[in-house]
């Protein structure tokens, strides 16, 4: 495990403000004629949108495809629950798929590899109100198989996990952050980066960091607390947070 930080010295990039295009009176008239005549020609064209589409709920809410295009997994609420499904790609078909319990919501997945994805669970008390993660994590096949949870508070491992990367050389295991909960708080915890073996289901009674060896830490925060970053190769390369002063402060390798 490499811990070389370095403070990121660089320069933030030069924001180019666009050169303003002055009109006269005669190119003035000229725009506006033609802004009118094509919010006319819009307005004969479009056809009146239902007033559900505009305040209704969504009919899904994330969408994303498998590594290898085999497959879609999608998101959707089912009352007052919401659903993982997986579809095959040619046929659209549900071959698995995963019901979150009450008062909760999958707040983000992700394609591990061409066959498994992991997801992360928030809490929501109302429809209306914001989520809140849980730093919990769990796995599922596309077929429906080894479906149960990986990481959290869920496999008695007092800790907040998120997802840093899913391209690690090992297909079966995935690059975590995790932060220690300290007095039912993350905020200052120092965030670490594991290794987290994706096809181990949880069994005993120490917790996932220490139990059967399912996490490998990788690096950990220079900084007493924030976040880390992955480059386009899934190494870890910066660590920022904002100080108790609001001054943000970055460190890279």
């Amino acid at each position: 495990m490499t811990s070389f930080w370095r403070v990121y010295s660089g320069t933030l990039p030069r924001v180019i403000t666009p050169t303003p295009i002055i009109l006269n009176n005669k190119n003035r008239v000229s725009a506006a004629i033609v802004l009118i005549s094509l919010y006319t020609v819009s307005l004969g064209d479009t056809p009146d949108i239902p007033v559900e589409n505009l305040f209704g709920f969504p009919a899904f809410d994330q969408v994303k495809l498998s590594p290898d295009g085999d497959f879609i997994a999608m998101t959707a609420p089912v009352g007052d629950r919401q659903r993982l499904v997986i579809l095959e790609t040619d046929k659209l078909k549900p071959v698995a798929d995963f019901e979150v319990p009450a008062k909760r919501e999958i707040y983000e997945f992700w394609w591990a590899n061409e066959e498994r994805i992991v997801f992360s669970l928030a809490r929501r008390l109302g429809w209306l109100d914001f989520p809140t993660l849980t730093g919990e994590l769990y796995g599922l096949n596309v077929d429906g198989s080894r479906k149960f949870p990986l990481a959290g508070n869920v496999v008695k491992d007092a800790a907040y996990y998120t997802v840093l990367d899913t391209y690690p050389p090992d297909r079966e295991k995935i690059l975590v952050l995790r932060k220690d909960v300290r007095k039912g708080s993350i905020a200052r915890s120092r965030p670490s980066a594991y290794l987290l073996d994706i096809y181990t289901e949880y069994r005993g009674e120490t917790g996932t960091k220490i139990g059967r060896n399912r996490l490998k830490e990788v690096a950990f925060s220079p900084l007493p607390h924030g976040e880390l970053m992955t480059d386009g190769e899934g190494k870890i390369r910066l660590a920022y947070t904002l100080d108790s002063d609001g001054a943000f402060k970055v460190q890279h390798r």
